[in-house]
């Protein structure tokens, strides 16, 4: 679930804000919540120096979801090269399911 997520979060970004895939980076960190560890999404910018593209994400949130939905919107099974796949992530493409994240990220637009 949680890297279906990111990668949808930063294709939605590369999208919404018309910047190179490449210039947002992202990881997951584990952070506490009670008893329990959940892992949180961090987006950064992969720009050296930055470029601002993660408070333009936050400014833009709503239009970074809405174009992750349309990304999403795919006939494939579970991912495919044109929603959440790409090079980079080849050793994860078994991990990738398009399917919750569209559930998960539906009512945030409605």
């Amino acid at each position: 679930f949680w890297r279906s997520l990111t990668y949808a979060l930063i294709q939605g970004a590369s999208r919404a804000l018309q910047i190179e895939r490449r210039d947002i980076g992202a990881v997951l960190y584990p952070e506490q919540h009670g008893s329990s560890w959940r892992p949180t999404v961090v987006l950064y910018d992969n720009v050296p120096g930055g470029a601002g593209h993660v408070q333009q994400i936050e400014k833009e949130m709503l239009a970074v979801i809405t174009a992750a939905l349309e990304i999403l919107d795919c006939d494939c099974e579970t991912s495919c090269y044109r929603c959440l796949r790409e090079y980079s992530n080849q050793f994860e493409h078994y991990l990738l399911d398009r399917n919750p994240i569209r559930t998960f990220l539906t009512p945030v637009t409605n």
